[in-house]
Formats: structure tokens, C-alpha cells, sequence
């Protein structure tokens, strides 16, 4: 259950980041060695998509109004959005 709602439209912070050289990174390495770096990147994405629905409330990591952004990471080949649910500091 959503504790906090995420907001369907608002000023909000969208990070955009892809993977340069993606194609180039497996075109040179092994499929062991690419797995081992994506599976890097998933974890970290997996940390912020296993807190309380997108809320950063990680085993008391964060506390006070950095328990109220929420943050909700998309992620597509090999590029990752992540969106804030509001334009605060404290989402920034």
C-alpha cells in the first residue's frame, strides 16, 4: 500500500541517464563480464524500486523530509529515468 501519492502532473525533477557505448560495451567484453556491470546498475535501481513504493525510507537511512520524496526509477534497454514525485530540495 502507497503511503505517500505520486502525482499524476507537477513541477518535478525528471534525471535521465543512458549507458554511453552500450553497443560497444558488448560488442568488446564477454557476456559474463556485461552481466556483472548491468547487474551493478540493477541493483542500485533495485534499492530505490524496493523502498516503500518509490519512498526513500531505506531501514531508517534517511530521515525527516527526505523520508517524503519519492522518487520512482523507469528503466528501458539501456537507459533510467528516475522522477521526483515534486520540485523540493528535498527532492532534488
Amino acid at each position: 500500500m502507497r503511503t505517500a501519492k505520486f502525482p499524476t502532473t507537477c513541477d518535478r525533477f525528471i534525471a535521465y541517464f543512458d549507458i554511453m557505448g552500450f553497443r560497444d560495451l558488448l560488442y568488446r567484453n564477454s557476456h559474463e563480464k556485461v552481466t556483472m556491470i548491468m547487474n551493478s546498475v540493477s541493483r542500485q535501481i533495485e534499492m530505490i524500486k524496493d523502498t516503500e513504493d518509490g519512498l526513500l525510507r531505506k531501514k531508517g537511512k534517511l530521515h525527516g523530509d527526505f523520508e517524503r520524496a519519492i522518487i520512482i526509477p523507469i528503466v528501458f534497454s539501456d537507459t533510467i529515468i528516475l522522477l521526483s514525485g515534486s520540485n523540493t530540495i528535498y527532492d532534488a
